[in-house]
């Protein structure tokens, strides 16, 4: 995966739309990022990865109460003053599959009004949108090639690394990337997203959810 564009609108620190050009060259092969503390550093990582998981991004299964919390959070102060508020983060890709290289766009955007935050998540190929089967084998491609449980170890900020490594979690941190990375949780993902799909296309009943708790463990 290679990421090429990222383009922020009305996002944590950053007012009205904002951009940032990853592409490099032969010429121009590493792109630095500066800043004073508080100039948004940290929020390029929480928006990428927002971008790219949604919900997954803070390790839900789907849209829940805290999600819609953490998303409001992340709006920006100014622009959440506003009657309307929109915001949205938009992010330019290339995925290599069957040896083709295929440029995607993944648009999250948010809309908030009388006190209701509504989501909307749209994935263009080569520039044409996504039909609603094709976005969600995507999605499941994608959290297979790259789940949310490894991305911290691609793509992380430089001053939180070290608070990883320290941490009394370390060692549960690091299994769970061995074991993601390995397919080995191949089991706990059929049950995610299966729990996702019988919520989503018909809604879980009382019954319903004591069977998949019994079947799924949890």
């Amino acid at each position: 995966m290679k990421i090429e564009r990222l383009i922020l609108h009305n996002f944590s620190s950053f007012e009205g739309n904002t951009e940032f050009d990853f592409r490099v060259n032969e010429e121009k092969n590493i792109i630095l990022i500066g800043g004073k503390n508080g100039a948004g550093k940290t929020s390029l990582f929480t928006a990428v990865k927002l971008g790219l998981y949604g919900p997954g991004a803070f390790g839900y299964s789907g849209p829940n109460p805290r999600y819609v919390q953490k998303v409001k959070e992340l709006i920006n102060y100014k622009a959440f003053q506003k009657q309307e508020v929109e915001a949205g983060v938009s992010i330019s890709l290339k995925l290599t599959r069957d040896r083709r290289e295929e440029t995607y766009r993944l648009d999250r955007t948010w809309d908030y009004s009388s006190k209701r935050l509504e989501e909307h998540f749209t994935v263009y190929r080569d520039g044409a949108p996504l039909d609603r089967k094709e976005q969600e084998y995507f999605e499941n491609y994608f959290f297979t090639v790259v789940p949310p449980g490894i991305f911290d170890l691609f793509l992380f900020d430089g001053e939180e690394i070290g608070n990883i490594f320290s941490e009394s979690s370390y060692n549960t941190y690091v299994k769970n990337a061995i074991f993601t990375m390995c397919n080995l949780d191949i089991f706990e993902n059929i049950r995610k997203f299966s729990r996702k799909y019988v919520a989503k296309d018909k809604g879980i009943s009382g019954q319903e959810e004591k069977t998949m708790k019994k079947f799924f463990g949890r």
